[in-house]
């Protein structure tokens, strides 16, 4: 039997119950429902935080004007647990993406996004990926391992010994090189004409093996290991 899954949409478009207020909005409801989401709308307000009482799974922020940022940066304020934070009718200009990435937003979708797009998007965050462009991956990433570089005891503890090949099959070394490239698991899966669950399962087996606990510390231990090899 399929769970089905919450989504919940915020938008200051929405009143008077109307069900779908914009087209944009009536599109993305579209394609969550298309992804097998219960979907609930909601007005837009930042004093209004009882939606999170509903437990969803994604809440998703229209951002089509001030009050979304003011809402966003409260919801990220909140010391309970949250739900995935996407944000959808982005402007081309004004976010960010770098910023929404390090804050925990799982995804950017924007005005002139085509249908095809959004809907790879939300499958992604569906999957427990985020949706963001690559260089801003890449970009968060480089980040990220600078820093990890400068902090010895976030480093993951390299054995000399593993330093060879052969502690990774070939398949996994295929998928360490793509994820250095800032590669996702469904884009991973994509390329190497595998399952999202097989590339799960892969990376898992790889961070036992290189003792590594997640995707940065995976590409600071790939590159010593290339350099003494």
């Amino acid at each position: 039997m399929m769970v089905s899954k919450t989504a919940v949409i915020l938008s200051p478009h929405v009143e008077n119950g109307a069900k779908l207020p914009t087209q944009s909005i009536e599109q993305f409801y579209s394609l969550l429902e298309a992804c097998s989401f219960n979907v609930q709308l909601r007005k837009l307000d930042s004093e209004d935080m009882s939606y999170l009482a509903l437990k969803a799974d994604i809440v998703c922020i229209d951002m089509c004007n001030n009050h979304s940022n003011a809402t966003v940066d409260k919801i990220l304020r909140m010391e309970t647990r949250l739900p995935s934070i996407v944000l959808l009718n982005a402007p081309g200009k004004g976010i960010c993406e770098k910023k929404a990435l390090m804050q925990g937003i799982k995804g950017v979708f924007y005005t002139d996004d085509r249908r095809d797009i959004i809907l790879k998007g939300i499958e992604s965050i569906t999957n427990g990926e985020s949706w963001f462009k690559r260089a801003t991956l890449n970009a968060v990433l480089n980040d990220l391992m600078a820093s990890s570089l400068q902090t010895t005891n976030v480093l993951p503890e390299i054995n000399p010994s593993a330093m060879v090949d052969s502690v990774l099959t070939k398949r996994e070394w295929m998928i360490v090189s793509l994820v250095a490239k800032g590669a996702q698991n469904q884009e991973i899966a994509n390329q190497l004409h595998i399952s999202v669950n097989t590339v799960k399962t892969h990376i898992y087996s790889i961070f036992r093996k290189t003792k590594c606990r997640n995707r940065v510390e995976l590409i600071t231990w790939s590159q010593m290991a290339r350099m003494s090899a």
